[in-house]
């Protein structure tokens, strides 16, 4: 399951949401075997978009080498099944709030490689894996003394996916001469080989009706596009 420390996006979550993605879906069809292309165009269609944050800023996500280094120290340090397509929504922020949201999907192997990556993703090593990710962001974009706490959160299983997760952030640090904290949730989910992470940081709170609307968004996106057996993936 993969987790995607982007800074650049700010926002609070309440992971609670998950308790709705229950919500009914149109099947997707019987297991079929798609290209990379047709498996990235179907990502594509999971993740926000901007019609999802009218009103927001968009800043299209164009990994640095940084930005690889980092998710190569992360996927490294956790662990977990090699992507064969994953694809990264742009970030919408709120220019009032300086709120922000993100969201990926990547294709995996087989549903069985996405209960695999959830369970690494919910152990004591993982929870440091990304803590330490998060630190060296932060300090990347001007941040200097940064402290990331981290807390699991039990989510309950959902029909029709078959992996959750959720966790619950805060991070500290210094900009500018000012102490600031960040609060903030990551949070994922499986659907046949299908793995769907959604972020949120920023120093405010959203309404809970509002974080039902989103999360059960990309689980409604996921349930519609992807079967639950997966994607045999080639090419």
């Amino acid at each position: 399951m993969r987790v995607m420390p982007r800074i650049g996006s700010s926002v609070v979550v309440s992971v609670a949401a998950l308790a709705v993605l229950g919500m009914t879906a149109v099947p997707a069809s019987a297991a079929t075997t798609v290209t990379k292309a047709q498996a990235r165009a179907i990502a594509a269609k999971i993740n926000f978009t901007a019609a999802d944050f009218p009103g927001y800023h968009v800043t299209p996500y164009k990994p640095t080498a940084s930005d690889r280094a980092e998710n190569a120290r992360l996927q490294k340090c956790i662990g977990g099944a090699p992507d064969l397509v994953d694809v990264s929504a742009a970030e919408f922020d709120n220019p009032t709030t300086g709120d922000g949201y993100s969201s990926e999907t990547s294709f995996v192997a087989s549903p069985a490689a996405v209960k695999k990556d959830a369970s690494r993703i919910v152990s004591t090593h993982a929870q440091q894996c990304i803590k330490q990710e998060f630190a060296v962001g932060v300090n990347q974009e001007g941040g200097s003394k940064t402290k990331v706490s981290l807390s699991p959160i039990n989510e309950p299983s959902v029909s029709g996916l078959n992996a959750v997760f959720g966790y619950r952030l805060a991070i500290t640090t210094t900009i500018g001469g000012h102490r600031l904290t960040l609060h903030g949730y990551l949070l994922g989910f499986g659907r046949g080989n299908a793995e769907v992470s959604f972020t949120e940081f920023g120093p405010g709170t959203v309404s809970e009706s509002s974080t039902n609307s989103l999360v059960a968004t990309l689980a409604d996106r996921a349930k519609h596009e992807v079967p639950a057996s997966g994607f045999t993936i080639k090419g």
